[in-house]
């Protein structure tokens, strides 16, 4: 039976769409490096999009601590080891799992120790059709892009959750003027002195 190819990839940093591909190329590329945290994926002929690490056939499992308690993630055993070989993180550098809790550093990860520490060639498993963009830029490799992404990722993740902040805020504040009303409802009808 083949392989269903209905499986898109967009990639964050210009909104190309790769695609349709299998399942297991999806998987390749992101082995490689090739899939970054915040693209995102599509299964459904591109109606409904999702980040690529809420895939777990990605096995985007890992979060990268950086300097300054910044994380980079949650991506690939392939990632960390492109990190390791630009000289980007270290043996000493913290790793968290995200489907396990796992916390450790590489040092103390045996298979990431005896992993081999080579750049991912561009042409393992090149990334398939493109949609056309009026506003294409070339996909540079992942070594030559990935400083620049991390810190985009970062930005965009401190962005989010910024926002995110302010709103569960105004939230706690509705609900606590509504806690504030119903208690003073709830005394003036049990015939209670309303709390300050």
């Amino acid at each position: 039976m083949a392989e269903s190819t209905d499986w898109y990839l967009m990639k964050v940093h210009d909104n190309h769409v790769f695609g349709p591909t299998t399942l297991g190329t999806l998987q390749s590329w992101a082995a490689e490096a090739k899939v970054s945290p915040m693209d995102k994926v599509s299964h459904d002929g591109q109606r409904t999009w999702v980040r690529a690490p809420m895939v777990p056939q990605l096995q985007m499992d890992w979060l990268i601590e950086l300097e300054e308690d910044h994380l980079y993630g949650p991506t690939t055993v392939g990632t960390i080891q492109e990190f390791l070989s630009t000289g980007e993180i270290d043996d000493r550098t913290q790793l968290i799992n995200c489907r396990d809790n796992y916390r450790g550093t590489i040092s103390d990860l045996k298979f990431l120790v005896s992993s081999p520490r080579k750049l991912v060639a561009s042409h393992e498993t090149p990334l398939g059709k493109r949609r056309p963009n009026a506003h294409s830029k070339p996909d540079l490799p992942p070594a030559q892009r990935r400083g620049g992404e991390i810190q985009d990722s970062l930005q965009a993740k401190i962005r989010k959750l910024e926002e995110e902040v302010l709103n569960l805020r105004l939230e706690l504040g509705t609900w606590q003027d509504r806690y504030q009303k119903l208690r003073r409802a709830y005394a003036e009808v049990a015939g209670e002195t309303a709390p300050d």
